[in-house]
């Protein structure tokens, strides 16, 4: 697998409403603090962030160092889960449903630390997530690298 630049960008947004009506739909969604999220990205907390979207779509483009985790998976056997339930995991995908979905397949599991990155908290450059942090009052990208298939370098 190759990897390949992308721009990071981090844009003055934070929680936008879109979490907060889907955070309504479903009662047990649990969405990252956007404070959280910050420390995690900071290196201040260890965490394991899990692509929940399917396989294809993961190798397509994800958030580098980020374990993927699809529909249908044998929770018991994904070597993309911390063997130690304790460990802080925040799940993505695209629309935030399979995020969701996950994080009450993981919860039941016995994770006790499962925070959703809410789509709000998310931007994508054509099919490649980047995070929306809420950092800086302008945005200010900087380059971080995603892990694609079949990319030959470069950046967008």
């Amino acid at each position: 697998m190759l990897k390949k630049p992308v721009l990071f960008a981090l844009l003055l947004s934070g929680w936008l409403p879109v979490a907060v009506l889907q955070a309504d739909d479903n009662p047990d969604f649990e969405p990252i603090p956007q404070q959280t999220l910050l420390d995690y990205l900071g290196g201040k907390t260890n965490f394991t962030l899990i692509d929940a979207r399917t396989a294809d779509e993961y190798e397509a483009g994800h958030i580098w160092g980020a374990g993927n985790v699809p529909p249908g998976s044998d929770l018991d056997r994904n070597e993309a889960l911390p063997a130690d339930k304790a460990t802080p995991l925040v799940v993505y995908c695209k629309s935030g449903l399979r995020a969701e979905a996950l994080q009450a397949d993981l919860l039941a599991a016995g994770y006790d630390n499962v925070r959703v990155l809410a789509p709000a908290q998310m931007l994508w450059a054509g099919e490649l997530p980047v995070f929306n942090c809420g950092a800086v009052a302008e945005p200010a990208p900087a380059l971080v690298t995603v892990a694609t298939s079949g990319a030959t370098g470069g950046t967008q």
